[in-house]
């Protein structure tokens, strides 16, 4: 797309927070998420203000939503083409490209505690992964974030406790949720989130592996009302945040260094803002959600389920050919394990940005 024409579609959709006219550089930061989404009201709208505050008009900052310039399938291809500068990237979507990215995505199972989860994946990208970043810059991506959304439950539109009750339903899942789901006995359904609603609706499926999240986000509240329990892991998204590469290559020192400073909040915003998110909805008297307990066979089929799942991401990222994929592995469950001290007792998004900026952001490197 030429430079005129992508200005008439910026002018026509985006959410400008500050001029163009005066900056030295402009940033389109596109998402597939509804606008009303906790990783957009609490993570990436008050990440590209503080970019506006931090900058002093040197860089200036648009917003598109609700899939008006990309979708799930079509961000990665969007921002490598230059028709966005910055994205939220669902890493999941793109097993075949980003089988670096994707080892960590089928690492979810294990990963219980998710603030841990997150900060591991930054360190990874920032320091401890040169696979990571050779991949990243195959597709034109400066990395800027890590984020997950909270524990994976299954949302269902009847009461399952036991493992018996899961054999023979259908399942919509995603990343390690999808072998989960077979292994329990289900049958799984992979599709975008942003068509959850309508398959349930129709009855295609019984439940969904998702966080509550997904009971507001995707208006499943008012026919999926039974919360199982299960903590299924979390489907992690290794790009929270990116930027184009060439873009990144030609920003001033200090134009880096607002990106980089600003870049815990998107992280910390999004996660808690989507933790309180949950608890609001879950609250709702309306609703009348149940939150179910699973009795113990269903704990104890997902454990033996994902006994595994360590070794398994291992061997999908080798036979992918990702090398070094067992160091890769193994350092970041190491990393991970640390982080679970790192993170114990910080329960709100302004300790856990001070944090991030604290043991990671702030090492970060930038030549003058």
């Amino acid at each position: 797309m030429k430079n005129s024409a992508k200005t008439l579609v910026i002018a026509g959709l985006m959410t400008g927070t500050a001029s163009a006219a005066m900056a030295d550089a402009s940033i389109l930061f596109a998402t597939y998420a509804p606008p009303s989404n906790a990783t957009n009201v609490h993570g990436f709208l008050p990440y590209l203000k503080k970019v506006d505050e931090l900058s002093g008009g040197d860089i200036s900052t648009s917003f598109s939503g609700g899939g008006a310039v990309v979708t799930a399938k079509t961000t990665l291809f969007a921002l490598q083409d230059g028709l966005v500068d910055a994205v939220y990237l669902p890493s999941v979507y793109y097993p075949a490209e980003l089988p670096v990215a994707n080892l960590f995505v089928n690492l979810g199972s294990v990963l219980e505690d998710v603030p841990a989860a997150i900060a591991a994946m930054t360190e990874a990208y920032l320091f401890d992964c040169p696979e990571c970043t050779a991949e990243d810059s195959k597709w034109n991506m400066r990395f800027l974030g890590s984020w997950s959304l909270t524990n994976y439950d299954l949302l269902c539109s009847k009461p399952v406790r036991t493992a018996e009750d899961v054999k023979g339903l259908r399942i919509r899942a995603a990343g390690h949720t999808v072998p989960l789901a077979a292994a329990l006995g289900a049958s799984p359904i992979n599709v975008p989130s942003s068509e959850i609603f309508e398959i349930v609706q129709r009855g295609q499926v019984d439940c969904v592996f998702a966080p509550p999240a997904f009971l507001s986000t995707y208006s499943l509240g008012e026919i999926t009302k039974y919360v199982v329990n299960v903590n299924a892991g979390t489907v992690p998204s290794p790009h929270n945040l990116v930027v184009r590469e060439d873009l990144w290559n030609d920003l001033s020192a200090k134009d880096k260094r607002t990106l980089i400073e600003a870049a815990p909040i998107a992280a910390a915003g999004s996660y808690f803002g989507t933790l309180e998110g949950e608890e609001v909805e879950l609250a709702r008297p309306e609703i009348g959600y149940e939150v179910i307990e699973p009795d113990q066979s269903l704990k104890d089929a997902i454990k033996a389920a994902t006994a595994g799942d360590v070794d398994r991401a291992i061997a999908t990222a080798k036979d992918k050919g990702v090398e070094n994929a067992e160091d890769i592995a193994r350092k970041f469950m190491a990393s991970y394990e640390k982080w679970r001290g790192l993170t114990a007792g910080i329960n709100d998004r302004d300790a856990y940005a001070d944090l991030l900026w604290r043991e990671l952001y702030s090492r970060v490197a930038i030549a003058d």
